[in-house]
């Protein structure tokens, strides 16, 4: 017994092609064959699709961060959990895991991995940047505040935190 099954154009075009075009006419064996087939390339092929997108995406970003000592603070400041390992700091941000290491240039960078959503990481090392300039500053500050100690003939006269946040000090020579 022969059932007619409708055919793509493509696939009409193949059968012809391959010179069975008089097998058009398939038994219910054959249709049944033919489905359970292609069932089997569709799951496959949404299980590698499924495959594809939870692949974890690397990225790589440099910052202008130098120092550990102030890395170091800046991420206790802003309450971040992490580890540190051979000069690299690893914390998890969102569903990414992040670690900062030392380039040879001496900066150091972020290496993102994660599910592709950088939003939660833009957030964190907005905070993280804001954090280490304040503490780069404080730094600073405190190095012109001991060379003014050390010498006799400077005094400081003013210090002044501006609205930005810039420090302003007037040395008396």
């Amino acid at each position: 017994m022969s059932v007619l099954i409708e055919l793509s154009p493509l696939e009409t075009l193949f059968m012809v092609l391959t010179g069975r075009g008089d097998q058009i006419l398939w038994t219910q064996a054959d249709v049944e064959e033919h489905y359970r087939r292609k069932r089997k390339l569709k799951e496959q092929q949404a299980a590698e699709r499924k495959q594809v997108s939870k692949a974890p995406k690397e990225s790589v970003f440099q910052t202008k961060f130098t120092d550990d000592e102030l890395l170091r603070t800046s991420l206790r400041n802003t309450n971040t959990t992490y580890t540190e390992q051979n000069r690299k700091f690893i914390c998890k941000i969102g569903n990414s895991d992040i670690t900062i290491c030392k380039t040879p240039d001496s900066n150091y960078e972020f290496r993102i991995i994660g599910d592709g959503n950088l939003t939660p990481v833009q957030n964190f090392y907005n905070k993280l940047g804001a954090e280490y300039e304040r503490q780069l500053q404080k730094q600073i500050c405190n190095n012109i505040r001991e060379k003014v100690s050390k010498n006799p003939s400077m005094k400081i006269e003013n210090e002044e935190i501006l609205e930005d946040n810039s420090v302003v000090i007037t040395i008396n020579v």
